[in-house]
């Protein structure tokens, strides 16, 4: 009886599998994103705008309010179908936004292209770098690289240490990444160690209709 329990349960979980696959593809970098706004993390992660770009109102194209990086005290309008009425987009009520297929994730009041897109994406900071460990903002030229944990939507800097947490599940490459004994021989690999990692580990988005 529990051998048929368990064969059971079995077809059920590969059905299931078989499911969600058949409603998602394998992410390649001719994806079609959808242009748009999106509110939360989740939107970005299943291809869902909440706002489309065709659904803001007047001059505020996503081209022209967003790729100047800087919000300052744009307002920004769309067309609310639930609500039947013009709705403002306030500052920090978006994860980012999506402009001709390109991605752009919105941190520290800048919008920032994701460079990457995979199982952990990568991006470049734009504007202002603030020094971490002064009392007054300082602005910097260095423009750090960030991690985002595709699963989560987690934001980490890009160093050895980050990268490592990142690709501990697998067992392999966090050994070869380990053994690299000498720190600089760590950095000099980060991104190439990122890369297999995400050449081992594909994700899926849903399927464009």
């Amino acid at each position: 009886m529990k051998w048929l329990i368990i064969v059971v349960l079995t077809i059920s979980s590969f059905n299931n599998y078989l499911f969600a696959q058949s409603d998602s593809v394998f992410y390649t970098f001719d994806y079609e994103f959808i242009n748009g706004i999106y509110k939360t993390y989740d939107e970005f992660k299943y291809n869902a705008p909440s706002i489309h770009e065709k659904a803001l109102i007047e001059n505020n194209l996503v081209a022209q309010t967003f790729i100047s990086n800087v919000l300052g005290d744009e307002k920004i309008y769309y067309y609310d179908d639930s609500l039947h009425k013009k709705v403002r987009l306030k500052k920090g009520e978006f994860w980012g936004y999506c402009s001709n297929g390109v991605v752009y994730i919105y941190l520290d009041n800048y919008f920032h292209q994701l460079l990457k897109i995979g199982a952990i994406c990568y991006f470049v900071e734009n504007g202002n770098v603030v020094a971490s460990n002064s009392n007054f903002p300082v602005k910097s030229k260095k423009r750090p690289f960030r991690l985002v944990n595709f699963k989560t939507g987690d934001i980490y800097d890009a160093n050895i240490y980050t990268l490592q947490e990142q690709i501990k599940d697998d067992k392999e490459l966090y050994d070869e990444f380990i053994s690299l004994k000498r720190k600089s021989k760590k950095k000099m690999a980060m991104y190439q160690f990122l890369n297999k990692y995400n050449e081992r580990h594909p994700i899926y988005f849903p399927v464009v209709n």
